[in-house]
């Protein structure tokens, strides 16, 4: 996972695409936090899908949007069940709780939001699954 700072006005937490186990898709994420506070701070967060296909100048758009979560040192793991279908579990481990000591310290953690996304066939686009 990357950290950058943009200016002193919010924390953006990014992570690599993740290829589909036939790597005919990525799927990325990022979570940038909220303007004017630590990322640790148990604050609303806007967090970034996009899935897609191909790289460089042929790369096709197959799905983007933003979720507005509530977290502190909001984290996810991103798993992809088959070819054509991915999910993501959003969790962080309390307020004021940083990832970094926790993730040698405690197994447990508090989830956040389960995001599933499949191929839609027919129109060739990801969908989300409620």
């Amino acid at each position: 996972m990357a950290v950058s700072f943009c200016g002193c006005s919010y924390t953006e937490i990014g992570q690599d695409s993740r290829k589909s186990p036939d790597g005919r898709f990525g799927v990325s994420t990022e979570c940038d936090g909220a303007y004017g506070h630590a990322y640790i701070d148990n604050t609303k967060k806007k967090f970034w899908v996009w899935i897609g296909s191909g790289s460089g100048t042929n790369y096709t758009q197959l799905f983007k949007h933003h979720y507005i979560i509530n977290g502190s040192d909001v984290d996810w793991q991103t798993r992809w069940s088959s070819d054509e279908a991915v999910s993501i579990e959003i969790y962080d481990w309390g307020d004021g709780v940083g990832n970094y000591d926790n993730m040698k310290h405690l197994a447990a953690s508090n989830h956040i939001a389960s995001l599933s996304f499949t191929l839609d066939k027919s129109t060739g686009k990801f969908v989300e699954q409620r």
